[in-house]
């Protein structure tokens, strides 16, 4: 086996006490994993720009903390960023022609503190087109191809996350979800994704698409590594009015205990009312419910509400995006994709009156969500309603406006924790996911929950077919 092919599939956890038991140094696996990055990205298009000399440097850095015993969980693990996290003296796009040249004098927060964890940045990821384009496969705003079928979308918007934790070209990412766009490539590429409560983690200095909807967070190969993401860049933010000032757990702390007890709800046939589950992931996840049970916790239907309704809030309260955007979509149109642009417009025909009812109406969800959450601790469900899709599949639906409403958006809605992470594998060697859901702040819990499903199965621990050398 080539040292690549040895640190590549690592997971923070492992690689820092390898570090400490000096098997390998930060610098020798940052190189390993520039390496790989040559070698595999021309294909899989995981990275608009790679900070190659930025790493060597935060590595080599990282090795001589190491060498005087610093405790810092996250010294040198290799760390990407999706390219709408602001980063000083570094290129970030957020997937557009609109930003294409934009340099930033000063790091976002969460990139603050995951440089102040001491990580290394391996580089910037490719996205959706300002998190709310459509895949695509080639020029310069290609948004990554899935690593398990490269004819597939690997989903967004955080597309290059899930491409590159999937296929070994960085250990940890930091995306963003506004509608499931952390989830969505989890789900996808076969990785753990988290999507913590809404103020839980700051937004200042990422590229928004929907203020009151968008969410950043973790996508990793672990449930542990999420939580030491998690761990890092949590906490309020005196820049950012929706940061919480609620105490920051010790997430890993909890990933050791049971789940004897705890009340997983899963959602009855009123969810897949209108549009059907594949029969696959159906299995899967019941499956899933089996192996908590199995593991002590206590297992029971649930009723939600049908996803039209949720979504077609959701549509409203997006017209945010419409609105940060109007005046560049009106000065410099052709910097926008025709697909964007068509996505963008259809937000602009709602009013003022259309967006104060939408914001009524998601309290009311967010009230028939409090009440469920009485009657159990955690829900678990289908990331998605079928198997990834090919992009000639994905830019039919684009064409025809046919995509079904999401499973994942009413989380954004009502700004409680989910966790995706994989549960399965279909006939065609496709990955299958899950979501689990929690109270507001209710982290610990979904992590403790997603953390005793690993010990249990091995799902985390499969890898695409690729040429791994």
């Amino acid at each position: 086996m080539t040292f690549e092919r040895e640190v590549c599939y690592l997971t923070a956890a492992e690689l820092s006490e390898g570090y400490r038991r000096k098997r390998f140094t930060a610098l020798e696996v940052t190189e390993a994993l520039l390496r790989r990055i040559e070698r595999l990205d021309r294909g899989l298009r995981a990275y608009i720009t790679v900070t190659a000399d930025h790493a060597r440097a935060q590595a080599k850095a990282a090795d001589a903390a190491l060498a005087q015993n610093d405790p810092r969980p996250l010294l040198g693990v290799p760390l990407a960023l999706k390219d709408l996290f602001a980063t000083k003296g570094i290129r970030t796009t957020a997937g557009s022609k609109v930003f294409w040249d934009r340099v930033p004098t000063e790091d976002a927060t969460c990139v603050a503190r995951l440089r102040s964890a001491g990580t290394v940045l391996l580089g910037k990821l490719t996205m959706h087109e300002l998190a709310y384009g459509w895949p695509t496969e080639e020029g310069q705003l290609a948004t990554g191809r899935n690593p398990w079928d490269t004819t597939r979308i690997p989903a967004g918007s955080s597309s290059g996350c899930g491409v590159a934790v999937a296929a070994g070209l960085a250990t940890i990412t930091l995306g963003s979800d506004t509608g499931g766009s952390i989830r969505g490539p989890a789900n996808n590429c076969g990785i753990v994704g988290l999507k913590p409560t809404y103020g839980r983690v700051s937004v200042r200095g990422a590229a928004p698409l929907s203020w009151s909807l968008d969410h950043m967070g973790p996508l990793c190969r672990t449930v542990e590594d999420v939580a030491l993401t998690l761990a890092a860049i949590a906490g309020v933010d005196r820049r950012d009015p929706t940061s919480s000032t609620r105490r920051v757990p010790d997430y890993r702390a909890v990933l050791e205990a049971d789940v004897k007890g705890v009340r997983v709800g899963v959602p009855g046939e009123s969810l897949y009312r209108e549009h059907a589950l594949d029969g696959e992931i159906r299995s899967a996840l019941e499956a899933a419910a089996g192996v908590l049970r199995g593991s002590g916790a206590i297992v029971r239907r649930v009723e939600m509400p049908e996803p039209a309704r949720w979504q077609a809030i959701v549509n409203v309260i997006l017209s945010e995006a419409y609105e940060y955007h109007a005046e560049r979509l009106r000065s410099e149109p052709e910097k926008f994709s025709v697909g964007l642009r068509q996505l963008l417009y259809a937000l602009a025909p709602y009013t003022a009156s259309d967006y104060i009812r939408a914001q009524r109406l998601r309290r009311v969800i967010a009230e028939e969500m409090r009440e469920l959450f009485r009657a159990i601790d955690v829900i678990l469900m289908p990331v998605e309603f079928y198997l990834p899709i090919t992009f000639a599949e994905s830019h039919a639906e684009l064409a025809a406006g046919a995509r079904p409403p999401s499973l994942r958006s009413i989380w954004n809605l009502v700004g409680y924790p989910s966790l995706a992470m994989p549960c399965g594998s279909s006939r065609g060697g496709l990955p299958i996911g899950m979501q689990l859901v929690g109270r507001a702040f209710d982290e610990p819990l979904l992590l403790r929950v997603g953390a005793a499903y690993e010990r249990s199965t091995d799902w985390h621990a499969r890898h695409p077919p690729l040429d791994d050398g």
